[in-house]
């Protein structure tokens, strides 16, 4: 049994959806809106633990089912709760051995999309960069070095300049091509500190 769950878990995880409530009755009594409180009641304490490894597993995989979108694939949710009902009840219509076959196949599959996914992004990123660097190269006090890379200078120190072995302390603030801030040290409240041998180009 074991072998069966050596699959690719991304494929696995991308194979299974969450749907179909009304498909069952349950012993669970909760309020017609979702909130951040609890609502529901539960007959056993077995019941609840039950229904938490059920409603975890379904967490679980939530955030994997957009994917299905991105890469091409659909599956059929029905198809999907009579898998998982048929299994847990002893009678699933596939063995070990199929089980584990399709979900290998599956997992070429999800590859195979992963991989051209990357490919198309990759081309899509490159076009949007050079667009970005050929119209930020015209802005008025950015400086274009032969490698490259554009920089402009926000204020001019007159101070000693660091060594490539020293150690410095700066703020910055780091964004995408589109202004989406990722990370930012003045509003952490704390310099970054590097060593000017072991950052990035342009930092040196």
């Amino acid at each position: 049994m074991k072998n069966v769950f050596k699959v690719s878990l991304l494929a696995v995880c991308i194979a299974l959806t969450v749907g179909c409530n009304d498909k069952t009755e349950t012993k669970v009594t909760t309020s017609k809106t979702a909130t951040s409180e609890s609502v529901a009641s539960f007959a056993t304490d077995q019941d609840k633990v039950a229904y938490a490894i059920g409603a975890s597993f379904s967490r679980y995989v939530e955030g994997t089912l957009e994917k299905q979108a991105e890469f091409g694939m659909t599956l059929d949710k029905e198809m999907i709760i009579d898998g998982i009902s048929d299994t847990l009840r002893g009678h699933a219509k596939l063995t070990d051995d199929e089980i584990m076959d399709t979900l290998q196949k599956y997992d070429e599959t999800v590859k195979v999309a992963v991989t051209k996914k990357k490919a198309e992004n990759k081309v899509k990123m490159a076009v949007e960069a050079k667009k970005f660097l050929d119209e930020n190269a015209k802005v008025k006090g950015v400086t274009v070095t032969d490698s490259g890379l554009q920089y402009s200078v926000i204020k001019k120190a007159d101070g000693p300049k660091p060594k490539l072995t020293d150690t410095v302390r700066v703020d910055y603030v780091g964004t995408l091509m589109d202004g989406t801030e990722f990370d930012n040290s003045i509003k952490r409240g704390q310099p970054a500190k590097f060593p000017l041998n072991r950052v990035i180009p342009g930092w040196t």
